[in-house]
Order: structure tokens, then sequence, then C-alpha cells
């Protein structure tokens, strides 16, 4: 067999293995789907889809009429008082580490409770025509949106007339479904981007291993089926460090570059705290503009910037989408996300362990996770550069996770181990793969330690569907 014929055989083997994880995410986009629009409107999810539905139903991206409808105050009355004792007394003890006191706390809840009681659809839609005179802002990334608009637009052009079962089209359960398939089709474009990605550094057994270790143990599979920018975030940062190891290969070829430009884009449309990543690139740059004497495959310092400033153009192309959500949200170009108290990196001291190992901590709900860090930290040395960069991400990453007030994922209704932990799962298969490869020779400790992960990652899964 040539070595061409080789390649291909073995990702056609690999697409076959992993393709079960493709077909359990569809199952459960259909199972999730539910036949009410009411997953459509709640909380983040409604500014995922809205802008979605805006534009293909009213031809731009104002949000002023989903809000004001009649659908919306009610998913969100009823999603608010159906919130567990457990859950509120959760969010009061986070309050007061954050520095509100109990009493203000209990006020404030009272006081919010009636006046959202007393709200009507009339009363509500006439509050938000006179509060957003102009604009409803959304400082939501538009990257989910992206992914999904083929899925959804698809499905309007099949079936473009309303059946009248909703408030305002386009809400309808078929498209609802359509975005659910295309959360359920990125987990499983990442995941494959990730095996990708692992192969550079072990064999593929390895790699196989790993990747449907994480997708069974890690919040990731919380998110399948679902209106969520946190698989998106999981497929840009999995393709961008695939398209890195590529580039390692071959950075003298401009067109590697302007892929990893395009793709760090499409991590910064997807959330802008996974540009974090583009660490490894940087890496790359300082170490190529360091060495005196191209090789072969190696650019000259002069090709060097031409190829980062092709990635540069790239990443502008692909960040345009954030600015187009920004001039419609806000009147203008630039736009600072949430506000800039949103990240305060005074809290980090107080968070950082809640966030890994308190309630709906990344550790204490997914120790898979947990299994895999400690394979990042104690392999990293053994596989640089690639593995040193990836912790050094995670461990910023972590910072900015406990930076964040809602770290826990607000009124989840089960846990979800930090949410924005997702975008690191590529990084996790890596520390899990190293772990597997430091155990292969040894006679029982390999397929115990995967036993052990792929069991408790299929516990996990099963427990999660039962809530």
């Amino acid at each position: 067999m040539i070595p061409g014929e080789r390649a291909t055989s073995a990702r056609a083997r690999a697409f076959l293995l992993l393709s079960p994880l493709l077909a359990g995410a569809l199952l459960l986009a259909v199972y999730r789907a539910p036949a009410g629009s009411s997953i459509a409107f709640l909380s983040d999810s409604f500014y995922y889809y809205g802008p979605l539905r805006s534009l293909a139903f009213d031809g731009d991206l104002d949000l002023r009429n989903e809000a004001a409808s009649a659908s919306y105050l009610e998913t969100t009355r009823d999603t608010i008082l159906s919130t567990p004792p457990e859950e509120v007394e959760f969010l009061k003890r986070e309050s007061v580490r954050l520095g509100i006191p109990e009493e203000e706390f209990e006020r404030r809840k009272r006081a919010w409770l009636e006046e959202l009681r007393a709200l009507t659809p009339e009363t509500w839609a006439a509050w938000v025509r006179a509060s957003f005179p102009e604009r409803l802002p959304n400082d939501f990334p538009p990257g989910w949106a992206v992914l999904a608009a083929p899925f959804y637009f698809v499905v309007r052009a099949i079936a473009p007339a309303p059946d009248g079962g909703e408030e305002l089209p386009g809400y309808e359960r078929r498209y609802r479904l359509s975005t659910h398939v295309a959360t359920a089709v990125q987990a499983f474009l990442g995941l494959c981007a990730a095996y990708a990605f692992l192969r550079r550094s072990f064999d593929e057994r390895t790699s196989l291993l790993s990747v449907w270790i994480v997708a069974l143990g890690t919040n990731l599979a919380y998110f399948l089926g679902g209106i969520s920018s946190h698989v998106a975030s999981f497929l840009a940062v999995s393709v961008f460090l695939w398209l890195w190891g590529r580039l390692e290969d071959r950075p003298d070829r401009l067109s590697r570059w302007a892929l990893l430009g395009a793709a760090a884009g499409g991590m910064a449309i997807c959330r802008w705290q996974e540009a974090i990543f583009l660490l490894l690139p940087a890496a790359t740059i300082l170490r190529l503009h360091r060495r005196p004497e191209p090789g072969e495959g190696t650019p000259t310092r002069g090709r060097l910037w031409a190829g980062v400033a092709c990635a540069a153009a790239a990443a502008a192309l692909a960040f345009v989408p954030q600015l187009i959500y920004w001039k419609a949200y806000f009147g203008t170009w630039l736009h600072w996300p949430h506000g800039s108290d949103y990240v305060d990196l005074g809290r980090v001291p107080s968070l950082i362990l809640p966030s890994l190992l308190g309630r709906n901590g990344l550790v204490s709900t997914h120790p898979v996770s947990g299994v895999a860090l400690l394979g990042l930290a104690a392999f990293a040395r053994r596989h640089r550069p690639a593995g040193v960069l990836l912790l050094v991400a995670v461990l910023l990453e972590t910072v900015v996770n406990a930076s964040v007030a809602d770290w826990y994922g607000g009124h989840a209704p089960a846990p979800i181990g930090n949410r924005r932990f997702a975008a690191c799962v590529p990084a996790f298969a890596w520390g899990i793969a190293a772990i597997l490869e430091a155990a292969r020779g040894r006679r029982f400790l390999r397929p115990l330690l995967t036993a052990a992960l792929l069991g408790w990652g299929i516990y996990e899964q099963a427990a999660l569907s039962l809530r």
C-alpha cells in the first residue's frame, strides 16, 4: 500500500470508529428538541437563536419583537419561578461571596418576584418598547448562529410557510430541530478535528480512545442537541489546533497561515476568550523568527512575516460577523462584551477553587477532566512544544473562567462542570492520551485505565439523562 493510500485508509477507519458519536449526538438532538418553543427563548439561547430567526423572517437583526412576545415572558417567568430551592441557596451564597449582604439579596429577590408575577403580556410588551426604543442589546457572540445558519436556512427553503403553531414564525419545531442537529454536527466535527490534532503526537488507538473518553466524560455531552456557543467554541478550538499542527509541518506555505488565521477569527466570534489559544502560533512565530538559517520547509523571515500578514487578514475577515453584530446591537463597530466589569481578576483568588472543585465545578462534576488535567501537567514536557503550550493555555483559561461572577452556569438544570471549559476539551483529550501512552506496554494497567475512564463517562451520561 502506498503512503497516500495508507493515510486515506487510516482516516476512513477513524471516521467509522468515531461515527457512533455522531449517531448518538443526533439522537440526543431529536430527543432534546421540545415540542414547545421555550428552549429558543430560554436565557442565553434567546440571544443565539433570535438573530437567526430575525434575519430569516424579518430581514434584520432586531430582537425587540421577539423579546416583546408573550412566549418570551412566559418562558422567562416559568424558568425563574421554578428555580429549585437548592439553586436559590447556591445563588445566595455566591452573592454573599461577591459582597452582597444576605438581607439585600432576599429583599431584591422578593421585589423581583413580585414584579415578575404581576406582569401581563400587554404590560411586558409595552415595557420592552419603552425601554428599548432603538435596539435591544445583544452581548452574545455570533459564532453559533453562523455555524447553524446553513441548517436553519435549508429548512426555511424547504418549508417556508409558517404552520401557525407559534406566536412568531421561525420558532416551529422543525426550525429548532435544525439548530439542534447543527449543534450535534458541530460536536462531531470538533471530535474529528481533535482526533486529527492528537495524531500528531500519539498513535491511532490512543487518539481514538482519548476522543471517546472526553466525548463521554466531560461537559461537552451536556450541550449536545441544544442551542449553545460552547460546542461551537469546542469545534473552533479543535480546528484551530489541528491547523496549527499542520502549520508546524510546513510553515513556509502561506495557505496554511491563511487557514489558521481564519480559524483564529472563527474562535473569536464563538467566544472571545478562546483567543488564549493564539499562544500556540505565537510560540511558532517566535521560534521561526529566532532561527538564523531557514531549512527545508522553514520560511525565511520575509516569508514568515508574509504568512503572519495572511493570517491576520484572514482572521479579520472571519471576525466580520462580530463587527456586524456590534453595529446592529450597539450602534458601534467596536464594543466591550458584557461591560468592562464582566471580567474581574480580583475574583480569581476566591473563585478559582470553587470553579474547579465546588458545585458545578469542572473536576467535581466531571472527574475525567481532572484526570486529563493531571495528564497535561505530568507529561507536558515529554511532548514539547504542544504539551507545554496546551498546559499554559488551560491554566490561562482557568484564570479567566474564575474571574467571571457566574462561572457556575446560572440556572442550569443539571451540573455542567463549568461550561466555559468546553473549549478546553481538545486539550483534555491530549492529557488523557498522554496518560494512556505512558501506560502502554504495561500488561493490565492501560486496559484497566481505559475501561475505568470509559465506564465513568458512560455512567455520567446515564446519570445526566435521568435528571
